[in-house]
């Protein structure tokens, strides 16, 4: 079989697995860099297998909504391999997947794959272009419960289309691999794709978390359109959103309340938190301003209805949601400021929740703590602990 579709498609596939779902890929050894490691962008068609979470929770997401609506129709406009159409197929039980590539041999495999997992009645390919179709309603044929864009670095110039075709309480799910911009690394074009001050700091995963959201909502108000997240995290060398569409001026005013600033000074850790859009309430002299951003809660819902093996992350997430703050503390950069060396953050962990404190390890980083406790008493806890 697989010699066949080499001949078919022009190059030599593999077959994989993930999730319910059997695959053909490109063969990934043929596409390897000078240090032995695969480059998806080197292959003829996408298809990362590193991406593979990211696709888990997209399916959970995508299972907990067709279970909430009882339908569930998605578009996909860059599909790659397909790998992510066939599985809300075959997993999250869509009755409808629009799986959109600009290249006709993306198109092709993705034929095969839904043929292979005997999902082809339900998944359409169409060789198009990713914006084009998502601006057009008769290309795409209607609307769509689930929009699930996955672009390679950011997924903004899709934003407003993505938004366009979502229907009322459905999910605009998104993906952003260009962090560098995101975390402060690149201002500059952090500015140009989001328009966000982004700045580095000990806290920059979640900055840019926040900062895809805030650039989401922002889009998404323009055409009276309120955007809430089901869930959003940074995971390895990606951000990812879903987003609750919904309409109304009033909704849209209500999410644009969760909008404001971050300001951070990196001598001390100071760190205030101001409501305000396009302007924040308050301006705090001498700090670093980071924002617009989104300042409400990285969990809704539906997160609490997911099931599978990614239960367990996203219910971190919804602890973390639970502490009620849009940063963190990083106990190493704590350490530093006090000149001390750096405790056990687990112990500080304890230590806190011990005085009374909500306080979490956070999704991103395993040496960072999210708390409502005090900064003083942050700080008065890392150095009572140092080793």
């Amino acid at each position: 079989m697989l010699e066949e579709i080499s001949k078919e498609l022009g190059f030599e596939v593999e077959l994989i697995e993930e999730g319910k779902a059997k695959l053909v890929v490109p063969k990934m050894s043929n596409y390897l860099r000078p240090d032995g490691v695969y480059e998806p962008a080197h292959a003829p068609v996408f298809y990362n297998p590193k991406a593979k979470f990211n696709r888990d929770v997209a399916v959970a997401f995508g299972k907990a909504l067709r279970e909430e609506l009882g339908r569930l129709e998605v578009l996909e406009p860059l599909a790659g391999s397909g790998v992510r159409s066939v599985r809300y197929a075959k997993e999250a039980d869509a009755d409808k997947v629009l799986a959109v590539d600009v290249d006709p041999l993306a198109v092709k495999l993705i034929e095969i794959n839904a043929r292979i997992n005997e999902v082809e009645d339900k998944v359409k390919a169409l060789n198009a272009d990713a914006n084009a179709v998502l601006h057009n309603r008769q290309l795409r044929e209607g609307y769509y419960d689930l929009v699930d864009v996955d672009p390679f670095g950011s997924p903004m110039p899709f934003a407003d289309g993505a938004i366009r075709s979502t229907r009322r309480r459905g999910l605009v799910a998104l993906t952003a691999t260009d962090t560098a911009p995101l975390t402060g690394a690149r201002p500059q074009a952090a500015l140009r794709k989001y328009g966000a001050k982004v700045l580095r700091t000990p806290f920059s995963k979640e900055i840019a978390i926040r900062t895809l959201i805030g650039a989401v909502v922002r889009v998404a108000a323009v055409r009276e359109v309120a955007l809430k997240p089901e869930i959003a995290f940074f995971k390895d060398y990606y951000v990812r959103v879903e987003l609750r569409l919904d309409r109304g001026a009033k909704r849209v005013d209500e999410t644009l309340s969760n909008l404001g600033y971050i300001f951070y000074d990196d001598k001390s850790y100071e760190v205030v938190v101001s409501r305000g859009y396009p302007l924040p309430e308050d301006i705090p002299r001498g700090m670093r301003a980071l924002g617009p951003l989104w300042l409400g809660p990285l969990s809704g819902p539906l997160a609490k209805k997911v099931e599978g093996g990614v239960k367990p992350f996203v219910e971190k997430i919804i602890k973390e949601d639970e502490v009620g703050v849009p940063f963190s503390y990083k106990i190493e950069k704590v350490a530093s400021i006090l000149h001390t060396n750096m405790p056990s953050p687990r112990l500080v962990l304890l230590r806190l929740r011990e005085l009374g404190y909500k306080a979490v390890i956070t999704h991103y980083d395993n040496t960072a703590i999210k708390t409502n406790a005090p900064k003083e008493e942050v700080f008065k806890v890392v150095k009572e602990l140092s080793p």
